[in-house]
């Protein structure tokens, strides 16, 4: 992300230039978040893009991945890429972490890299650690899992929200409901912590009680006591 890029930049003396930090042997760019997202249902077939139950469940038989729609993704994209092919090796700096590492290997998945990947993990953005883990650089490929786990995730929260936003939307409407019911992964169930937390307090009866209060006898003297 752009102040990841700054803080490596300046710990290695680079020089400002656009979106980029340039210094002797190499440059230093940023993602700035996901610039890719899954595609849309009518990505995949033109009658995905009505809702109907009968399409149900809607299941690609591959995820694939699109350019998200921020204006500023297509020129920070071809601005990589295009330092990317100048290039021998590639250093994901991306967050410690499954969307840090999804972040660039997706970027460079699309791009069609295959050349030479080291990771660095930065966990502390000053000037001394960031020289030291830049000594320890590995290969990127060990931290694939990672990848592999934030893909996972994404398609599981693509797969229930679609089908399940969808289903319960025109069940709504059948009932003679409107509006759109968005149905997520973690968003129904934080929800429905919310909600059963809400009803506790509504339907939450006062009730009448007592703390004792014990006087205790000591041989520096009496004093009173409190039950906890």
């Amino acid at each position: 992300k752009p102040l990841m890029a700054e803080k490596i930049g300046k710990a290695r003396g680079g020089r400002k230039e656009g979106m980029h930090y340039s210094y002797p042997n190499g440059y230093i760019t940023s993602c700035r978040g996901h610039l890719y997202c899954l595609q849309d249902p009518e990505d995949y077939r033109e009658e995905w893009k009505t809702w109907t139950i009968e399409h149900l469940p809607i299941m690609p038989e591959q995820m694939k991945i699109k350019q998200n729609k921020d204006k500023g993704t297509g020129p920070r994209i071809g601005a990589i890429k295009k330092l990317m092919w100048q290039a021998t090796e590639v250093v994901n700096a991306g967050d410690p972490g499954r969307e840090g590492q999804a972040i660039v290997d997706e970027l460079l998945e699309e791009a069609g890299w295959i050349g030479q990947t080291k990771r660095i993990m930065l966990y502390d953005l000053n000037p001394d650690p960031i020289k030291k883990a830049y000594s320890e650089l590995e290969d990127n490929n060990k931290y694939k899992p990672l990848y592999d786990s934030a893909r996972a995730r994404a398609h599981a929260d693509w797969l229930v929200g679609m089908n399940f936003s969808r289903l319960w939307t025109k069940k709504v409407e059948a009932a003679g409901g409107y509006g759109t019911f968005h149905v997520g992964r973690v968003q129904s169930p934080t929800l429905k912590l919310v909600v059963d937390r809400d009803r506790e307090i509504e339907n939450f009866t006062p009730t009448t009680h007592f703390i004792p209060y014990i006087e205790l006898t000591h041989k520096d003297g009496n004093f009173i006591a409190k039950w906890l």
